[in-house]
């Protein structure tokens, strides 16, 4: 069901991904993550497998919810990137080899301090 030779190409890299999910939670007898993963397949939370078309309208409407939700959090995840001070200092940054040789100073600088500090102990 999820091995990755009988899927459709475009499902084949999250086949893989189950597949080996699967075979590790059989190795461990892990019966609640295969469950979980069984229950991922039937609920159409992951891909649709075995052929190139999708025939089932609940499967389609499930996998499109799935991939609005994949999509909602993509774009929360950008707008925190695009609000976090390594964007905001790397966008106000003209010249970032210079910033980062500066940078590499400072540390060069604080680590000679600490072990000169280290070694008065």
């Amino acid at each position: 069901m999820t091995h990755p030779d009988i899927v459709a190409e475009v499902f084949k890299e999250e086949a893989k991904e189950i597949f080996i999910a699967l075979n590790s939670a059989y190795k461990r007898k892990d019966l609640a993550k295969v469950k979980e993963i069984l229950e991922g397949l039937e609920s159409g939370k992951t891909f649709a497998y075995g052929s190139d078309e999708i025939n089932d309208k609940e499967l389609l409407r499930k996998k499109s919810e799935t991939l609005r939700e994949k999509i909602r959090v993509v774009k929360e995840e950008i707008e925190t990137l695009l609000q976090s001070e390594t964007y905001m200092t790397i966008k106000e940054t003209d010249d970032l080899d210079a910033y980062f040789d500066a940078l590499k100073e400072s540390l060069v600088f604080e680590k000679e301090t600490l072990v000169l500090e280290l070694l008065k102990v």
